[in-house]
């Protein structure tokens, strides 16, 4: 059927009486008609299989059953074409109509009238076609969109439609009531006043439009955000209406409150710059970087808040945004005034937003390095530390791969860096240490635990060389990601401590044997002469003998003192025990042991001969009976004092400016190893020594170590 205004009417009419004649009289009347003619009713079901048709007009009776048939086929084709009956006398409407004709018309009536029957029935049609076509349209969308539809008369204030509340807010089909009552009842109530109060301005003529957002009870009872959007018409007869769709938008509030959240409380400060440079928009955050008010900070000149020795170089970064040049700058990093008064490091990434957003000016995201900014400067210090260090370090993978060696490594083993990175630990092997010391060594490092021990390996050159050599793992969060490994080359001090031990054993050895020799010789000589003068030379021989000997067994305690006991922690209250009884042994010597009530603690074993040796040398250098006084005090709760104290001859200057310069030369020397032995122990345990003229004669000594 032809639905365009304008166009054509075609009309087939089926009558055996006149039928052309009747035809030609209805294009007269009406020029937009088109008339097909058909003698009988077999000729115009012929026709309808050919061309469709606006409207049947025929003049067949349907008690006739070429007429009922005719009718029938029709309505077989098109349930609503319509099908004027031409008719002869009265006929049964009801039977008619309820066959399915459009309208009957008598046969003697004029053209005109049939003409403006058809035109009827052909506009109702085409209308009543159009609307269902609407309603379809009006279904499909419905059942495609998310959103629900209401249709509320205002006058009436009944909802007509009521479409989506099912599929959109979960509700069964039967629970739907199509009541202003039901909806504004599942309308929350903190928002049931101000919705209600908009929708009495629509029905007293007061609103035209409205839109508004609130929370619409869901079929579960849980609470959904809808967008409401509604307008109102005056259609007239079909009176004052309201027509509204509710989408749910509880998603896209989430998200927002999600996004807000983030914004709000996200460690960086996301801003938004116009193309003056003027802040239009920063985040809460910026309080947590830089200690600023947000609300003070909008409509502020960005820059004024960079570092003066930094704010050309930041507008340099972002004059291509400004500009349209670029889309995207940064990372750039750069200092920006604080609330305290201080300078914080920040970085920041700019870039202009895609045209389809609503974000007007450059969107700037800044945080604060400042923490990082230190952490990279210990590491550049370490770096530079590593670089300088005397030791030879280097790094290595989990699976002990080179990644990086310092100068003094490339120095010690002949290896450059660009040899040594990215080969194994094995270039060092010098074959000296069996497989279960590796193996060892791996269980050890791989446990987390740190390796120490005397390794020795071999150079580029294949010379060997021995080093005291610590493996630690590197860690990041809780697993090892590599090692560190630091070499102390002692191949030199080896040798040294090799040679001072062998020449060290051999003058002992040959020196006390020697001695003995003399002194047996020297004795055999005594007892045989009778001149006094020489007897006296001999005992001088004899005495000398004495003390070298006392020197020897000196150099042996303190050889055994390193080697074994040197970093024992002992109590104070032993070491002054021991110094008792030693001290009870000397003749002709009165010692005095004074100790302050606060002192307790440890200090290292060593310290013990230390006080020994400096009480034996204070009586063995003064003549006759000797007065010496030990002090022992604390001081600071964090070292002890020990203060020797004697009245003889005194230290001669000699001695004291060797052990204050801690060096000898052939001429100004020390007389023995006693304080030579005194001034090494106590370094040993991390104390210091010093020498004082005593009131009115004698020396005094303070020693101070740390406690432990």
């Amino acid at each position: 059927m032809s639905t365009r205004p304008g166009t054509p009417l075609l009309v087939l009419l089926v009558d055996g009486n006149g039928v052309d004649e009747r035809a030609t009289a209805l294009e007269r009347e009406h020029p937009r008609f088109e008339v097909l003619t058909a003698s009988g009713a077999a000729a115009g079901l012929a026709i309808l299989d050919e061309r469709s048709v606006d409207c049947v007009v025929s003049g067949v009776p349907l008690d006739d059953r070429r007429g009922g048939d005719l009718l029938a086929a029709v309505r077989n084709r098109d349930s609503d074409r319509p099908f004027l009956l031409l008719t002869d006398g009265e006929i049964d409407a009801d039977d008619a109509f309820a066959a399915g004709i459009t309208d009957y018309v008598p046969r003697a009536a004029d053209p005109v009238v049939l003409a403006t029957r058809i035109t009827t029935a052909v506009g109702r049609c085409r209308t009543d076609r159009e609307l269902a076509a609407a309603r379809e349209r009006y279904d499909l969308v419905a059942r495609a969109s998310a959103d629900a539809f209401l249709e509320w008369d205002l006058d009436a204030n009944a909802v007509r439609r009521c479409d989506g509340f099912v599929d959109t807010f979960g509700y069964a089909p039967a629970a739907v009531e199509p009541s202003f009552d039901w909806w504004v009842e599942r309308v929350h109530p903190d928002d049931r006043d101000r919705v209600t109060t908009h929708l009495s301005m629509a029905a007293d003529g007061d609103l035209d439009e409205y839109e508004d957002v609130y929370r619409f009870r869901d079929g579960d009872g849980t609470y959904a955000y809808v967008l409401a959007r509604a307008y109102c018409t005056d259609d007239g007869d079909d009176g004052r209406r309201m027509i509204g769709i509710l989408t749910d938008i509880t998603k896209q509030i989430e998200y927002l409150a999600r996004f807000r959240e983030l914004i709000e409380h996200s460690l960086d400060t996301i801003a938004i710059v116009d193309d003056e440079g003027t802040i239009t928009y920063i985040s809460p955050s910026v309080e947590q970087v830089t200690g600023g008010d947000p609300a003070a900070l909008v409509g502020t000149a960005a820059l004024d808040r960079v570092h003066p020795a930094d704010r050309e170089r930041v507008a340099e970064a972002f004059e291509p945004l400004l500009n349209a040049s670029a889309r995207e700058s940064g990372p750039i990093e750069y200092r920006i005034h604080h609330a305290d008064g201080e300078w914080t490091w920040v970085e920041s990434v700019a870039r202009v937003p895609n045209d389809s957003t609503l974000v007007d000016g450059i969107l700037v995201n800044t945080r604060n390095v400042t923490e990082r900014k230190a952490r990279e400067a210990r590491l550049q210090r370490l770096e530079q530390a590593i670089d300088q260090t005397g030791a030879a370090v280097y790094m290595t993978d989990a699976d002990g791969t080179i990644e990086y060696v310092n100068p003094s490594f490339e120095e010690l083993t002949g290896y450059t860096s660009a040899e040594a990175v990215g080969e194994t630990t094995r270039i060092l092997n010098s074959g000296e240490q069996d497989a279960a010391y590796y193996q060892h060594l791996w269980e050890t490092v791989e446990s987390g635990e740190v390796w120490e021990e005397t390794i020795v390996d071999q150079r580029r050159s294949g010379e060997k060389y021995t080093a005291v050599q610590t493996i630690g793992p590197i860690v990041d969060d809780g697993s090892i990601t590599g090692y560190v490994a630091i070499q102390t080359d002692i191949t030199d001090e080896l040798l040294d401590e090799q040679r001072v031990g062998v020449l060290n054993r051999m003058l002992r050895h040959n020196l006390r044997n020697g001695l003995n020799v003399v002194q047996g010789h020297v004795d055999f000589v005594a007892e045989r002469v009778d001149d006094d003068e020489l007897r006296d030379a001999l005992q001088t021989v004899t005495d000398r003998c004495n003390r070298l000997l006392a020197e020897s067994e000196k150099a042996r305690r303190f050889q055994t003192l390193l080697n074994a006991e040197r970093y024992t922690p002992r109590p104070v209250w032993e070491v002054l025990a021991n110094l008792r009884r030693e001290t009870d042994r000397l003749d002709d010597a009165s010692v005095t042991i004074t100790v302050d009530p606060a002192v307790d603690g440890a200090v290292l074993n060593v310290i013990d001969h230390a006080l020994v040796e400096l009480v034996e040398n204070a009586v063995e250098h003064t003549n006759g009976d000797t007065a010496v006084t030990v002090e022992v005090r604390l001081i600071d709760a964090a070292e002890f004092e020990f203060v020797v104290t004697d009245d003889g001859a005194g230290l001669p200057a000699m001695e004291r400016r060797v052990l204050e310069t801690g060096a000898e030369t052939p001429l100004e020397h020390s007389q023995g190893l006693g304080l030579w032995l005194t001034h090494w122990l106590v370094q040993i345990a991390g104390g210091s020594v010093e020498f004082a003229d005593n009131d009115p004669s004698g020396t005094v000594i303070r020693v101070r170590v740390p406690r432990l």
